[in-house]
């Protein structure tokens, strides 16, 4: 006797823009200021902000955990803070990157 063949049910996802359409807001944020003076007021502090926040949405369309994007996001916004104040070299780097590793080691649930 042989077997039934197995009918193929094609499942439509929808694809949901929401993290698209905040990339691309917050993107054309940060394009405006990146482009203003940084004597300004709060235009440093603003800019870092939207880095986080960009770096966030990206990722959060690729990674699925909220934990990685936010130690990752706020690492590489460190560092950017570190590239700023003419601290950021590769050594730092690489120290962020060992304390990024090990923060994720100490917050897994792993004993």
């Amino acid at each position: 006797m042989r077997p039934k063949p197995r009918i193929k049910t094609i499942s439509h996802q929808s694809v949901n823009l929401k993290p698209f359409i905040l990339v691309l807001l917050l993107t054309t944020i940060f394009l405006l200021v990146s482009y203003t003076s940084p004597s300004a007021t709060g235009a440093l502090p603003l800019l870092f902000i939207l880095i986080f926040f960009t770096g966030f949405t990206i990722l959060s369309t690729v990674i699925k955990n909220v934990r990685r994007i936010l130690t990752f996001s706020f690492f590489f916004c460190f560092f950017l803070v570190l590239r700023y104040f003419d601290l950021g070299n590769i050594l730092n780097l690489l120290l962020l990157v060992g304390t990024a590793i090990a923060f994720e080691f100490f917050l897994s649930n792993h004993p």
